[in-house]
């Protein structure tokens, strides 16, 4: 059906625009998901997730959990989760990327 106020078989008042995605965004997004793939990263993700494991078990002093009064672990553990949600967010911005990519019509890696 055409709208009312418009030229007969023209449907360009109804579609939505479509804004073309900036080129030097998906160039960065192109470069993540490869470096996300080499053998670096994947030493990076593994030295990560041992600390985001460490941050999980000892408090950032080094002390395990159960060995620390409770009210000091209640005062430390905020910051021990600060630090595994940042190490997170940057395995997470790689992988990411490569989700990204596929949302704009890419292989991975591309």
């Amino acid at each position: 059906m055409n709208p009312d106020n418009a030229i007969i078989g023209d449907m360009t008042s109804v579609e939505l625009p479509q804004a073309a995605p900036n080129e030097d965004y998906v160039n960065e997004l192109r470069k993540k998901a490869r470096y996300s793939k080499s053998k670096e990263f994947k030493e990076l993700r593994e030295l990560v997730e041992h600390r985001i494991e460490y941050y999980k078990q000892y408090v950032p002093d080094g002390r395990p959990i159960s060995t620390v009064p409770k009210k000091e672990v209640q005062e430390l553990w905020p910051l021990a989760n600060i630090v595994i949600a940042e190490l997170s967010a940057v395995i997470a911005t790689y992988d990411g990327a490569v989700e990204l990519l596929k949302d704009y019509g890419e292989q991975e890696g591309a």
